[in-house]
């Protein structure tokens, strides 16, 4: 049997800095109401007993079968429970239904996700956007962000209040009627749009990973207390001082964007924005004897790029998600982050962090070992610049090492696999130094004779060529690595990759010819290798699709041709909008390959967690386990993530394994 359902919550942190786990373990979290549906019948309202008889609307009889249908929910593992993120909804139950009011635990195989269905479908994820976009009947009631401001988070003082203060559902019986009603709505709202988009339900690969997600989550990732209370110190003095300094300087406290433009446009900035990206190139770019920038205006923007570090907020995020009661930061990991089936992540963000080096590894070090802000700034450089370089070092269990087992060169091989490129297979297969062998034939050279500058060139055309990156591409790639790359190097890269991989550039075209061709011809079918492609009518819309060897689908919406180019629905990106975005060959070649390596990570994860191994994070094409309390070897946790189903036959995996003092890569 299936069921819908849908929480309002009460809890002192928030919700979107610290995320549901934190949220939901907090002291102050409860429950204030809840509306259940079995399938598709009317969703009722239950109210937790402590509000019942305070609030003259609600209806004992409904009640007493919602409080029913709850407990039938629960009788059965083989039920299976909707919500729209999900993972807010197994959290709170788990955490407070269970521990407060006394009902039996949600196992992560009975959730199911509304939003998740909308992220595989790639159309907006939020549930009033998703409605929207669906043209469904039933939408998400517009009053609902001015009431979970009313009765969800605490409010701040006023003439009445001295301090921060709560609002009760008994304080305002008619809102809070209102409140409820909306909660009720959303699950109407959800059961249509679980009824829309049926077909990207969440089975099969798909399944496993969503699960997974769950179970990793829930275990979380450990990270140093102690570390981290110091860093924060030390970061707070510093940019107490640097903020001191601003303001000297400027007359503007930091915030005041508008303001500290106009103040640096009046001294020469010529930069657009004040974002890290423009500031840094107007910061690199000065010349003393040719720029336009005054000198107090280079250095308030260096003051302000210092107080703008992200890494140094990922200090802060981290303890402020940890525990309250472990050291754990759990909650991080984001199914189908990515629209081809990629986890990215939230809150700490650690798929973005910044690299480590051997000097971080010896500050982080330095760091445990108590030295002041003063020394490890004498002996490391810049404390802000120090500690962000090491905010990876922060991730480790403290008494015990971690595991970490990443993918060796996983989209290469994919993409080789996928156009039957076989002598790049065979090479793969073989162990052979396949960044060599290319450098060889770009430097036409013996590849014994490579240098370690030749080298390089011979990964990154290895690594970015597969796509159909050009030469000035390929340049700037090699140039965010600090390698200068003429053009005509690079061209000679780009060109050599193409010629010895000549299976690879047919899959650009034919795999977009195939996507034209199902557009042009609704119903019909398009085998390119190991895909297919099809368009499909669904939930009034268009889909393209495009079936992958474990036989996911990507999902492209509205799919058109427009200028002889292929355009669809989707978030534009770096952006927040939504539009028609444009693809090509290249582009539609580097999504599928992404999407295998997405769904090798899912079968190695369940691999892994099926044989006991706690696994709590997944960062890119790399698994990070505990080696405390572990019944098997890191050779077995790396077994265990090569080891491929029939659908992945032939696609030579490998795979490295590391065991670290702390998190590194």
């Amino acid at each position: 049997m299936n069921y819908h359902m849908d929480f309002e919550t009460y809890s002192e942190p928030d919700l979107n800095s610290v995320g549901v786990y934190r949220y939901a373990r907090d002291p102050s979290a409860e429950v204030l109401c809840l509306a259940i549906s079995r399938g598709h019948e009317k969703p009722l309202l239950w109210v937790p007993p402590a509000y019942q008889h305070q609030l003259s609307f609600i209806d004992p009889m409904e009640q007493m079968e919602a409080q029913e249908m709850l407990v039938e929910m629960m009788s059965d593992e083989a039920n299976l429970v909707y919500a729209h993120n999900a993972s807010f909804e197994y959290g709170i139950w788990n955490e407070v239904m269970v521990k407060q009011h006394k009902f039996r635990p949600l196992s992560p195989r009975q959730m199911r996700c509304t939003q998740a269905m909308a992220r595989r479908a790639c159309i907006p994820q939020s549930l009033a956007k998703c409605g929207a976009y669906l043209q469904l009947g039933q939408r998400k009631d517009a009053r609902g962000s001015t009431l979970i401001r009313k009765f969800c988070i605490p409010q701040k003082p006023d003439k009445t209040h001295g301090s921060v203060w709560r609002r009760f559902p008994q304080d305002d019986p008619a809102a809070f009627k209102e409140f409820c009603e909306y909660c009720v709505q959303d699950v109407r709202t959800e059961q249509d749009v679980e009824k829309a988009l049926k077909l990207f339900d969440v089975g099969g690969i798909s399944h496993a990973a969503f699960v997974y997600d769950l179970i990793i989550n829930d275990e979380g990732f450990p990270v140093d207390i102690e570390a981290l209370k110091a860093a924060s110190q030390m970061i707070d003095n510093e940019l107490d001082r640097v903020r001191g300094e601003f303001i000297k300087l400027t007359g503007l406290n930091p915030t005041q964007t508008a303001a500290v433009t106009i103040w640096l446009r009046e001294r020469g900035y010529q930069g657009e924005d004040l974002r890290a990206s423009t500031m840094d190139e107007e910061i690199e770019n000065w010349e003393p004897w040719t720029s336009t920038l005054e000198a107090d205006a280079l250095k308030a923007l260096e003051l302000r790029r210092v107080m703008s570090y992200a890494a140094t907020k990922k200090v802060k995020s981290m303890l402020e998600l940890a525990g309250p009661d472990d050291n754990r930061v759990r909650g991080t990991l984001f199914y189908h982050g990515a629209s081809t089936g990629r986890w990215s992540s939230k809150l700490v963000q650690q798929q973005n962090m910044k690299r480590s080096t051997d000097e971080s590894e010896a500050a982080f070090h330095h760091l445990r070992q108590g030295l002041s802000a003063d020394t490890l700034e004498l002996i490391h450089g810049p404390i802000l610049e120090t500690l962000a370089s090491g905010i990876r070092h922060f991730i480790n269990d403290g008494t015990e090492p971690l595991d970490s087992v990443d993918y060796a060169a996983i989209e290469a091989r994919i993409v080789c696999w996928l156009a039957g490129q076989e002598d790049a297979l065979d090479e793969f297969t073989r162990n052979v130094d396949r960044y060599k062998t290319m450098a060889a034939r770009i430097f036409k050279i013996r590849p014994e004779d490579v240098t370690k500058p030749q080298r390089f060139l011979g990964k990154q055309s290895v690594l970015g060529c597969g796509y159909g990156m050009g030469a000035s591409k390929f340049q700037g790639t090699c140039a965010s690595y600090g390698e200068d790359v003429p053009m005509d190097l690079a061209e000679l890269a780009v060109q050599t990759f193409r010629k010895t991989h000549r299976k690879v550039v047919s899959l650009w075209y034919d795999l977009e010819r195939a996507c034209k061709n199902a557009i042009n011809n609704p119903g019909s079918k398009h085998t390119v290798g190991k895909l297919e492609v099809f368009t499909l009518a669904t939930a009034g819309r268009r889909f393209m699709m495009i079936k992958l060897p474990s036989k996911r689908h990507l999902s492209f919406p509205d799919p058109a041709i427009e200028d002889d180019q292929i355009t669809f629905y989707g978030q534009i990106p770096m952006k927040q909008i939504w539009g028609r975005i444009s693809t090509y060959g290249g582009k539609l070649v580097e999504n599928v390959t992404q999407a295998v390596a997405a769904d090798v990570m899912t079968m190695g994860t369940a691999n892994a967690i099926k044989a006991g191994h706690k696994i709590v994070m997944l960062v890119h094409d790399e698994a990070v386990r505990l080696t405390r309390g572990s019944l098997h070897s890191l050779d077995h946790f790396t077994k265990c993530l090569t080891d491929m189903p029939e659908w992945a036959s032939g696609l030579p995996l490998a795979a490295e394994g590391a065991t670290i003092e702390f998190y590194k890569k």
